[in-house]
């Protein structure tokens, strides 16, 4: 039999399109009463009316994990799903960050807290050199913040980028507003002004 009639939607449907039990049942071959699509708007709506039951479960599943555990499966999955094979697992990982206090770059204390929203101050597992497959000798605990402004680049392209501006404001005038004073007509600009 490789059809089943929803209970919900009462449409004739693929056993591919219907969730299995977790454990073996009588019932239907062992796969749920309603197709794929009726069950996650089943989900998806229970949800909507029942906001505090929700919010309390997960509230109780990130404190009885941890917070360093909650932390290192979101990180897991979202290099996962950018297509980066992880070499470690999400018990690893959340122990290997248990006692990371601050960012390694900026030295910002990094903000451990339950909140889901994400901060400047909230942890982010940085892949040091931008590559495929990771180990731990390949990443670095540091901020949301730094890790935004780093992006894509090598450690080493991102410490150049950093000396560039450094150096471009050292002498207090950038290249914009060097470019910004020509346009005025200012011709007060340092000779050797790199423009």
């Amino acid at each position: 039999m490789t059809k089943k009639i929803c209970s919900k939607c009462d449409e004739k449907k693929d056993i591919t399109d219907f969730y299995k039990y977790a454990r073996k049942t009588p019932k239907g071959f062992g796969l749920k009463e309603i197709c794929k699509s009726c069950y996650l708007k089943k989900i998806k709506e229970d949800r909507k009316n029942n906001p505090k039951k929700y919010a309390k479960n997960n509230k109780r599943y990130r404190s009885n994990v941890g917070i360093h555990y909650t932390w290192a499966m979101g990180s897991i999955a979202s290099h996962r799903k950018k297509g980066i094979k992880i070499n470690f697992t999400i018990k690893e990982l959340a122990n290997f960050v248990k006692n990371k206090i601050d960012c390694c770059l900026c030295g910002k204390k990094l903000s451990w807290g339950n909140n889901v929203k994400i901060k400047d101050s909230s942890p982010s597992m940085d892949n040091i050199n931008c590559k495929d497959e990771i180990t731990f000798n390949d990443i670095q605990i540091i901020c949301y913040d730094c890790n935004r402004t780093k992006g894509k680049r090598t450690m080493k392209n991102f410490v150049s980028y950093c000396e560039n501006i450094a150096s471009l404001h050292q002498t207090g005038i950038s290249r914009f507003s060097k470019e910004r004073d020509l346009l005025k007509g200012n011709t007060d600009i340092p000779e050797g002004a790199m423009l």
